[in-house]
């Protein structure tokens, strides 16, 4: 998969270089050796631009008519309300999760104005103090952003590549709050302390009403299930350590901190146990793969949706695992044609796909062709094999 939108660092380490060009000059600007910079970071920026136009140039050079793209998928609807959700969703609910459903409405509401309020704080900082550190983390997130909420078919996965961006960014604005109230107002020691054992016993008594559901986890998620306890051990042996080194010198800081990291562990697990499950997800691919290997000739092809996958479990036959929507034909009788010339065996069926027409990988893939082979039975030259 080719991820267009990573190009936007290529632009961030283009704006790095031309504030960091200024930026180590003291006192008068030396304008002849800061413009060398420019012109060295303007060539560096063209050169690592080369793959992604090459990239580009080939897929024009080699576009087939009927086939579809990434971008068939914009122009239709503005989703960014939808996709911001997702960050949040990916980024930050995992880490917070309660078994009450009204302390769970609470604390999402909470959690994303907490979100929204620290993304803004960041970006406030960045600009008075002109950190382009931050600002261009910023310039990277703030496209991204766009780009995925203008593709009507987002989904959750498009957040993941940055959901560890938007809890940095997040910490920094809590960090900048934090800073920003100290400056308003001297916070008394004993208001520290205080609010810090608060936090302690709030993430205590969380943590307590989470962890007897654990072990009813470890029947849908087996694999996982040590994850927790495995994590809550770390954290633990990091505090005791801290202690013996700093001699409980950050004792109560690092109470707090060991509480919220087992907290999140816990809470953590819970996500953890929808995605990861018994590990069965797409197993079918990794059957098909075993049944091929115990019942085809070494030189029969299988059309399969997941060629690439399904070679995984049988590299020594990898050229024969041949993808669906490379087959040409706008409709089965053509695709049959296809398959006769390409000496194809087999046609996998795939209901995941085939039963969700309304997904872009139905189009995209044109399962249409061959919506006939979805009842288990032998149709025209297609004989169905159990």
């Amino acid at each position: 998969m080719v991820r267009y939108e990573g190009a936007v660092l290529i632009l961030m380490a283009f704006v790095m270089d031309i504030s960091g060009s200024i930026s180590i000059n003291n006192g008068p600007i030396n304008w002849p050796k800061v413009k060398r910079r420019w012109v060295l970071a303007f060539l560096r920026t063209v050169i690592a631009s080369v793959p992604l136009g090459l990239w580009l140039l080939g897929t024009s050079l080699t576009w087939k008519q009927g086939t579809s793209h990434y971008i068939g998928h914009y122009g239709h609807s503005t989703v960014i309300g939808k996709f911001a959700t997702y960050l949040w969703y990916v980024s930050i609910m995992p880490l917070f999760q309660c078994t009450n459903a009204e302390a769970a409405k609470i604390i999402t509401c909470l959690s994303k104005v907490i979100v929204a309020m620290s993304l803004l704080m960041t970006a406030g900082y960045g600009i008075f103090k002109r950190r382009w550190d931050i600002l261009t983390l910023l310039m990277f997130l703030v496209p991204y952003l766009f780009i995925h909420s203008f593709q009507s078919n987002t989904q959750p996965r498009y957040a993941m590549p940055v959901a560890w961006l938007i809890l940095l960014l997040c910490a920094c604005g809590l960090w900048c709050l934090w800073q920003l109230i100290n400056q308003w107002v001297t916070i008394p020691r004993t208001m520290a302390i205080l609010l810090q054992v608060i936090l302690l016993l709030g993430s205590a008594i969380w943590l307590i009403t989470l962890v007897p559901h654990l072990p009813k986890l470890t029947y849908y998620s087996p694999t996982s299930a040590s994850i927790p306890y495995v994590v809550m051990s770390l954290a633990v042996v990091i505090f005791l350590v801290r202690t013996v080194m700093y001699r409980r010198r950050f004792a109560l800081r690092d109470t707090v901190v060991t509480m919220l990291v087992c907290l999140i562990a816990v809470s953590n697990q819970f996500m953890l146990v929808r995605i990861v499950g018994r590990g069965q997800a797409d197993r079918e691919f990794k059957d098909l793969a075993q049944w091929y290997l115990e019942n085809a000739q070494s030189d029969e092809k299988m059309v399969t949706t997941m060629a690439r996958i399904v070679s995984l479990f049988a590299p020594r036959y990898k050229s024969n695992f041949v993808h669906t929507d490379s087959i040409e034909g706008k409709d089965i009788n053509k695709f049959l044609e296809s398959c006769y010339e390409r000496n194809i065996t087999y046609v996998t069926w795939d209901s995941r796909i085939g039963f969700s027409p309304q997904k872009s990988y139905y189009k995209r893939w044109r399962i249409h062709r061959i919506a006939p082979l979805q009842k288990p039975r032998s149709i025209g030259p297609f004989k169905f094999i159990r």
